[in-house]
């Protein structure tokens, strides 16, 4: 699962690589999801395996196996909306979960986030355009380097799910990363990211946006399809010289993703 931050630093010059070094330290442990359906209290969802996924609902579970086959096409999986993919962010004592929604009607966008923010209590929450997310690892690293901003002192904004947004369009304005990646009046496949203390908490401000966003759960949402490709490279403005130099073996796909989360690693350093 961590194979394409991996590759990443393969990649990378020297001084950016040892930015994104840095964050990668950060993405150990196992990541995921779900809500347990055994009864034991002792029982930790950040220690599943194959051999632990017989004891859970099926619906409410996304196993790293499940999440390879999405990836490459041979299944397609509906969560339920009480199952969330969740990282712990080590160095920040934070959680991060994921969701993805299709079939959403946003109309006016400013009613649509104040109506769903006004619910979510202390989590910080913010909404994409999934048509131009490269994969829940680029929101990812975009998080952990909106939380780097705010520990350093060098933050463009002074919200995090705003810095969050900066950085999972490698924008400077604000307006810009609205515009590219922010939700529109006519976005109907949206991704979610709520940012929290604690896991639960996390899991909490998802549910809410669960019952109030409408659409169906979708974490497909956030994969980085064919139809996606065009629309992320302009996104970057990713060339064909600068893709071809990633290729490795056809995979325009993993490509593309590496050079997502380079150019947020750009500009991380640039600032």
């Amino acid at each position: 699962m961590f194979l394409i931050a991996a590759s990443v630093e393969r990649l990378l010059p020297i001084k950016v690589c040892l930015r994104v070094c840095s964050l990668t330290a950060q993405m150990t442990g196992p990541m995921l999801l779900c809500e347990p359906a055994c009864a034991d209290n002792n029982w930790s969802p950040e220690v599943i395996s194959s051999a632990d996924s017989k004891h859970l609902n099926p619906d409410s579970l996304l196993t790293f196996e499940v999440l390879a086959e999405m990836r490459e096409g041979k299944r397609s999986v509906v969560p339920s909306r009480e199952a969330f993919m969740i990282k712990r962010i080590e160095g920040y004592r934070k959680f991060v979960a994921f969701a993805g929604f299709r079939d959403v009607c946003v109309g006016d966008v400013e009613r649509f986030l104040s109506r769903i923010r006004r619910r979510l209590g202390g989590a910080t929450v913010q909404f994409f355009d999934a048509e131009l997310v490269a994969g829940w690892e680029h929101l990812y690293f975009a998080v952990l380097n909106a939380l780097k901003a705010f520990e350093s002192g060098k933050s463009i904004s002074k919200n995090l799910a705003v810095e969050c947004l900066l950085y999972a369009s490698a924008q400077r304005q604000i307006s810009s990363a609205l515009e590219l990646i922010g939700i529109k009046g006519g976005s109907s496949r949206v991704a979610v990211v709520a940012v929290a203390d604690g896991k639960e908490e996390a899991k909490g401000a998802l549910r809410e946006v669960s019952v109030l966003i409408g659409g169906k759960r979708d974490d497909c949402v956030f994969e980085l399809s064919d139809e996606k490709l065009p629309r992320v490279r302009k996104l970057f403005g990713i060339s064909d010289t600068e893709l071809g130099t990633r290729l490795e073996d056809g995979e325009e796909k993993k490509a593309l993703s590496d050079l997502v989360i380079e150019h947020i690693a750009l500009l991380a350093v640039q600032r």
